[in-house]
Order: structure tokens, then sequence, then C-alpha cells
């Protein structure tokens, strides 16, 4: 199930996506100190690595800000 993740320019309204996981589903989204964290139905958080396209495994069961 390909899940993707996008990015909306504040100034003109624009979409671009910006990274899609083609292995396992986005249910749900953190930003913290500046980078995208995602959750799949897995019990895992990823790091997306933009410049990549791949992820890194946190290891984490929680973000805290």
């Amino acid at each position: 199930m390909p899940a993707s993740i996008y990015r909306v320019s504040a100034s003109d309204g624009t979409i671009q996506k910006i990274y899609t996981n083609n292995n396992a589903p986005i249910a749900g989204m953190a930003y913290l100190d500046g980078s995208i964290y995602y959750a799949n139905w897995g019990n895992e958080i990823q790091r997306p690595e933009l410049s990549s396209m791949t992820d890194t495994e946190t290891n984490a069961m929680y973000l805290c800000a």
C-alpha cells in the first residue's frame, strides 16, 4: 500500500510530493527538530531521508518535544 507525504506552499498553495513509501502505510506524522517522523501500522516510527528517499527506523515508541 503506497503512501506519500506532500508539502503545501504557504505562498501560493502549490502541492509537491516530497516522499513516497511503497512498502508501508503512513498512520501518523510529526515534525520535530527539523525532521519528519511517521508511524506505520507495524508499531514502528520511521524518519524519511528526503535526499535519498530512504527510511531510517528510529527504534522509538514515541516522540517527545
